[in-house]
């Protein structure tokens, strides 16, 4: 009889057990392919999104990521010019304000490949009517093209490896108030006609022309979820044509400028995202050569430096930053006294920048 009383027991308990399996089967079957899947950062994210790290974009240097984008680049220049030399014996402190300005978009196809157009401005004048006599003001802008093409890409180690190159022409004018004075320096009392003589037009304004190509290999590296580290290794070649008039021949002349300059640069940022979406990125470039004013002729090899501390704001798609830069051992500008054509130069610029920066990535 117990035996009997059994066996229902046994039927039922083993229907329980087809049961749970068959419920819980497809649950777990489920949860598998569920982390079979990848991580939706790195499907959804932009490149500069690496192992949930999100890198931010320097003012001064390119960055190593592709990607469609927009990018909006304005900042305001102050530059200082100490012993700006007049004469062999006269010498003033000159000081210009100004504008630059940069656009670009781009496009990214084929997974690791970039094109992008961009336009740029700038625009520097004496912010004082002796540093107008002194330095007097230019203008320039250009529009070029570039690309970039990634080498390497890491989530495992968050790293990236990426080949940049860009190259842009473009225009310019400048007036340089001291030409006129050098040409009536032999002449003490010059009347009105004297001075109608000297071609005025022609003599205190001028026409550059410029041509730039740049090529990079760009390295970023995250450290963990709030620190990253990025860095550019190139050079540039660049040309630079200035028209001027002579009034002693009564004959326009060009003036050319060209040269290489190897260029190295690091940024590192850090982000406080665990309580605001807002980082910061400390930047330094080192370049061979660099000159403010067209007008100025290259020194000796003397590396400039720009040192550079900005905040922005933490996201993947949409950046909005403020940097404050200073940029130092410039070029001295170099002139001639037209009286004893002893060659004068000046103390070394400096300038300082407040650059505003927006990106809109895709």
């Amino acid at each position: 009889m117990r035996s009997l009383d059994r066996g229902p027991q046994n039927f039922v308990a083993c229907c329980a057990i087809l049961l749970i399996t068959s419920l819980t089967a497809p649950s777990a079957l489920a949860q598998e392919k569920a982390a079979a899947q990848p991580v939706p950062c790195e499907l959804d994210q932009p490149e500069r999104v690496v192992d949930g790290h999100v890198f931010l974009a320097p003012a001064f240097m390119p960055s190593a990521f592709l990607s469609t984008h927009f990018s909006f680049r304005q900042g305001l220049t102050d530059v200082s010019i100490s012993d700006f030399p007049i004469t062999a014996d006269v010498r003033l402190d000159a000081e210009l304000l100004g504008i630059n300005e940069r656009i670009e978009a781009g496009v990214r196809f084929a997974d690791r490949f970039e094109l992008f157009g961009f336009g740029t401005g700038e625009v520097l004048s004496g912010a004082s009517g002796r540093s107008v006599l002194a330095v007097g003001s230019d203008f320039s802008y250009a529009g070029g093209l570039g690309g970039r093409i990634r080498v390497f890409r890491s989530s495992r180690t968050g790293s990236e490896i990426t080949a940049y190159l860009e190259g842009s022409a473009g225009r310019g004018g400048l007036l340089d108030l001291l030409r006129l004075a050098d040409a009536l320096a032999d002449d003490p009392n010059p009347t009105i006609q004297a001075i109608a003589n000297e071609n005025l037009g022609k003599l205190v304004l001028g026409t550059t022309t410029r041509t730039q190509v740049a090529g990079r290999v760009l390295f970023a590296q995250s450290l963990g979820k709030n620190f990253d580290f990025q860095a550019g290794l190139g050079a540039s070649y660049s040309k630079l044509s200035v028209e001027l008039y002579n009034a002693q021949t009564n004959l326009e002349f060009d003036r050319d400028f060209d040269s290489v300059d190897p260029e190295a640069s690091v940024a590192v940022g850090a982000n406080i995202a665990q309580v605001l979406p807002i980082g910061f990125l400390l930047e330094y470039t080192a370049r061979s050569h660099r000159t403010v004013l067209a007008s100025s002729e290259e020194d000796d090899w003397s590396p400039s430096h720009l040192i550079g501390v900005g905040i922005h704001t933490l996201h993947p798609n949409f950046q909005v930053g403020l940097t404050l830069a200073r940029l130092m051992n410039l070029d001295r500008i170099i002139r001639t006294d037209p009286q004893t054509g002893q060659r004068l130069t000046s103390d070394r610029p400096v300038v300082h920048y407040v650059q505003f920066g927006m990106d809109v990535v895709w």
